[in-house]
């Protein structure tokens, strides 16, 4: 029986492998609670400055100097607030992160200790560090920052069609039926990379099980001995260029959703405003200041 480190998509179903996941975040649950409380109420207070931020704008056509001065104040208490909340947020993020990598480093030495003598003589010494590293790493920033800033993009959402609904339900329904113009690219995109980014791991495995080969001082030895020199600087150069070309597909598929998802929502506040602008000048009940509001969202 041969051994080695599984390529491909791990055992189990989407699902399941979410629920282990989520197991390990079991021991943190009030700490996850406090912490969805706070993405939750710093994101309510940021969008809220904005919509004050509106009001200000129609304000200044009837209002007084005095009301404009405790509106710039509110904004500045939201805005700081959110801030605050936000360095709070971010601090017991990190705490539950990164307790979640010590167990998962600890269950991973755990596990490579019990495992019998034949899967190391018979696996690449590079090949299991590689996937040790490259693995652990992409867990931790998933763990740490992109899991959070999921959820952030999610709570933002909601909470800025609910306003966006109070402020013209007209176009808040017109934005949420464009909404699937830019999920589905992105859905598409999020497959490609995570593809590019398996074909990069199996090719990082690689050159460093060849560094370790041939780097070692037995292995080292092998090649001077065997004249092997040519050979294995032309396997080196063939394994670097293939990460070269990962990389730049990598990076190329990730400027191109950049660019479309940038131009999008670029082209969203000029809809808006010509929307908006024409149902004020239509007499409809919708005033400037919440036009901007409404853009600003």
């Amino acid at each position: 029986m041969m051994w080695g480190v599984r390529q491909g998509k791990p055992k189990g179903s989407r699902w399941s492998l979410l629920a282990r996941a989520a197991s390990l975040f079991r021991p943190y649950r009030s700490m996850f609670a406090l912490m969805v409380v706070l993405i939750g109420i710093s994101t309510a207070m940021q969008l809220g400055s904005v919509r004050v931020m509106g009001a200000m704008v129609d304000e200044m056509n009837s209002g007084t100097r005095g009301v404009l001065d405790r509106m710039v104040l509110i904004v500045g208490a939201l805005v700081l607030g959110s801030a605050l909340l936000g360095v709070a947020q971010s601090y017991i993020n990190q705490v539950i992160g990164q307790g979640v990598m010590v167990q998962l480093r600890s269950d991973l030495h755990s596990h490579l200790q019990r495992l019998p003598v034949r899967f190391f003589t018979q696996t690449r010494t590079g090949e299991i560090l590689s996937r040790v590293s490259t693995d652990v790493n992409g867990i931790q920033t998933a763990v740490t920052s992109t899991f959070t800033e999921f959820l952030t993009a999610a709570l933002t959402l909601v909470i800025a069609f609910v306003l966006m609904f109070q402020l013209q339900w007209e176009l808040a329904l017109a934005t949420l039926l464009v909404l699937p113009l830019w999920v589905y690219p992105t859905i598409r995109v999020g497959e490609r990379m995570r593809a590019l980014m398996r074909e990069w791991h199996e090719e990082s495995a690689n050159m460093s099980s060849q560094l370790e080969e041939t780097l070692s001082v037995s292995g080292s030895m092998l090649v001077k001995t065997f004249g092997r020199e040519e050979h294995e600087a032309a396997r080196f150069e063939q394994s670097n260029e293939a990460l070269r070309s990962l990389s730049i597909r990598r990076m190329m598929a990730g400027r191109w959703f950049n660019m479309a998802t940038s131009g999008f929502g670029a082209l969203i506040p000029g809809i808006v405003y010509w929307y908006g602008g024409r149902a004020v000048l239509g007499g409809d009940a919708v005033s400037v200041g919440d036009v901007v509001a409404f853009a600003m969202l």
